[in-house]
C-alpha cells in the first residue's frame, strides 16, 4: 500500500473519530439528544418512505420466526 493510501486511510479514520467524539460529547450535555435524533431520523424515512401517491409504506422489525 502506497504512502498517499494510508494517508486516505487515515483522514478517513480520523474523521470518523471526530464525529463519535461529538456524538458522545452532544450525548453527555444533553440528554434528549439520542430521542431527538432518533425522531429526526424516523422523519426523514418517513418522508422517504411516501411514493407519489401519498401512500406510506411501513416496515416492521421481527424477529427470526416472524414473531413480533
Amino acid at each position: 500500500m502506497e504512502k498517499k493510501d494510508l494517508y486516505r486511510l487515515l483522514e478517513g479514520i480520523d474523521l470518523k473519530c471526530e464525529l463519535i467524539i461529538e456524538s458522545l460529547s452532544r450525548m453527555s450535555t444533553d440528554p434528549d439528544f439520542l430521542i431527538t435524533s432518533l425522531r429526526s431520523i424516523a422523519e426523514k424515512q418517513k418522508k422517504i418512505s411516501e411514493n407519489s401517491s401519498g401512500k406510506l409504506f411501513t416496515m416492521k422489525i421481527v424477529g427470526k420466526n416472524g414473531n413480533e
